[in-house]
C-alpha cells in the first residue's frame, strides 16, 4: 500500500520540547515520544490511503498529529470516522506491544502511549476524540454548521480544562502548555470559520 503524502512537517511548538529533552539528556525518551507520535499518525495515513483519499499534508503536533484531506465534502461519513479512529487504534496496538517488551524502556513506553491515547480521545477539536464526536453528530446539516457548533463547545471545554489544571495541577506545566496550544488552535479555526463556510458552500455548489 502506497501512502501519497504531499507535505510533511513538524509544528514549530515541537522545537522547544525537543530542545529541552535533548539538553536534559533524555535522548531515548525523546526518540520514544517522536516515534510514538509518528506511529500514531501512520494509523491515520494508512486508513486514508486505504480509501484512496488525497492527503494534502501531515503535521506532527505536541498531542499527536494532524492530517489534511482534500475534497472532504466528497468523503463518506464512514470513511472519515475510520480515518479519525485509526490513530488511537494504532496507539492502542503499540500500547499492547509495549506490555510485552522487557527492560527499562517498557515503563516509559507504556506511559507515553497512555498519555497520547488519553489526550487524543478527549472530545475536543482538533483531537481525534473531538473529530470522532463531530462526525457522529453530523447528519443532514451542512458540515460547516456542525463544525461551528462544535468549535464553540471545544473552546468552552478547553477553558474549563485550563482552569482545572491551574487549580488542581499547578505544577503540570506541560498540560497547561498543551491545552493553551489546543485552545489557540480552536480560536484560530473559529476566526477562519467564515472562509471555511464559504469554501464548503462553493464546493457543494460545484458538486450539485
Amino acid at each position: 500500500m502506497k501512502i501519497k503524502l504531499q507535505k510533511f512537517r513538524i509544528h514549530p511548538t515541537m522545537i522547544p520540547i525537543i530542545i529541552i529533552l535533548l539538553l536534559s539528556g533524555n535522548v531515548a525518551h525523546y526518540a520514544m515520544i517522536l516515534g510514538s507520535l509518528l506511529w500514531h499518525e501512520c494509523g491515520h495515513l494508512i486508513a486514508a490511503s486505504k480509501y484512496k483519499l488525497i492527503i494534502e499534508g501531515c503535521t506532527i503536533m505536541p498531542y499527536g498529529g494532524e492530517i489534511r484531506l482534500s475534497k472532504t465534502q466528497r468523503i463518506r461519513k464512514k470513511h472519515r470516522l475510520v480515518v479519525a479512529a485509526a490513530g488511537p487504534i494504532a496507539t492502542s496496538f503499540l500500547l499492547i506491544m509495549a506490555l510485552f517488551i522487557p527492560g527499562p524502556l517498557q515503563e516509559p513506553l507504556i506511559y507515553i502511549q497512555c498519555f497520547i491515547l488519553f489526550i487524543n480521545l478527549l472530545p475536543i477539536w482538533p483531537l481525534d476524540g473531538g473529530r470522532i464526536v463531530e462526525i457522529l453528530i453530523s447528519g443532514k446539516q451542512p458540515m460547516y454548521e456542525i463544525h461551528e457548533f462544535f468549535l464553540k463547545y471545544s473552546i468552552i471545554t478547553c477553558l474549563a480544562v485550563l482552569v482545572c489544571c491551574i487549580l488542581f495541577l499547578p505544577k503540570s506545566v506541560f498540560l497547561l502548555f498543551l491545552f493553551l496550544f489546543i485552545l489557540f488552535q480552536n480560536i484560530k479555526e473559529w476566526r477562519y470559520r467564515k472562509y471555511t463556510k464559504a469554501f464548503e458552500k462553493y464546493a457543494l455548489n460545484i458538486l450539485t
